[in-house]
């Protein structure tokens, strides 16, 4: 694929796409609800196919349903992205996760979760998981809140690149905070460490902060950046990753 070629399809297609973390960041999916009663479902899917001198073709999808009862709640997500130019698959990865709240304290969530993903950039042919742990309310204040969560993780993964099989437990923390500075300017930031019980030096380390700016009730511009970490990558793999992304919204 020539330099021209490349970039036709960067600014085309990679942008545009959402990219599957190997650490789902869980806490921008999290509806705020005022009912005690609620269901939240949506359901996003596109494909794209174009002709120039390479054949590019990408295909994403995500969808979520949430389900609240008074202090419980059920959160299902889904995604995958495809994207291939040519021969040559750019971007092949998706997950299904699974999660169970239930409120014990105003301040004190109990949590338990599953999930499975691959990812063919970071040679992870399977990876599952399940866990289940507390999410702590630090702060709270209006609409600034900061909370802290930990819990115990159960890990399978297998690579792609070589047969190699994984069976891990892992200890999952994560900590996030939204803080809106101005009535128009929202910031976010989620980050996550997972160390494994047994060696504290093989730990994956995640963050992504975004920042939303607000030109009206309806048009929004957020800026997204994402790292993740990775001490013990698969083979062939990366141990660090990260990305920008720009996008606009506007409200119906």
């Amino acid at each position: 694929m020539s330099v021209k070629q490349y970039l036709y399809f960067f600014f085309s297609f990679f942008l545009s796409c959402p990219v599957t973390a190997q650490i789902v960041n869980i806490e921008d999916k999290r509806s705020q609800f005022t009912d005690s009663i609620q269901w939240v479902e949506q359901l996003e899917l596109g494909a794209n196919f174009t002709k120039n001198k390479v054949e590019i073709f990408s295909i994403t999808g995500k969808a979520q349903i949430e389900f609240v009862y008074y202090d419980k709640s059920l959160i299902s997500l889904t995604s995958f992205n495809f994207v291939k130019a040519g021969e040559q698959s750019f971007i092949n990865e998706g997950f299904q996760h699974l999660r169970y709240n239930a409120k014990l304290k105003d301040w004190l969530t109990y949590e338990l979760f599953g999930q499975v993903q691959y990812n063919e950039r970071a040679n992870i042919a399977i990876r599952a998981l399940a866990g289940t742990g507390f999410r702590y309310r630090l702060f709270k204040k209006g609409k600034d809140k900061a909370y802290f969560g930990t819990s115990y993780m159960y890990e399978f993964e297998e690579e792609s690149e070589v047969e190699t099989k994984h069976y891990n437990h892992r200890m999952n923390t994560y900590f996030a905070v939204a803080w809106q500075p101005q009535s128009n300017i929202k910031i976010a930031s989620t980050s996550y460490y997972q160390p494994l019980f047994t060696n504290v030096k093989d730990y994956r380390l995640s963050s992504q902060t975004a920042v939303i700016f607000s030109f009206s009730k309806r048009l929004e511009f957020k800026t997204t950046f994402s790292i993740i970490y990775d001490s013990r990558a698969a083979v062939g793999a990366p141990k660090t990753s990260y990305r920008f992304l720009n996008s606009l919204r506007y409200r119906f």
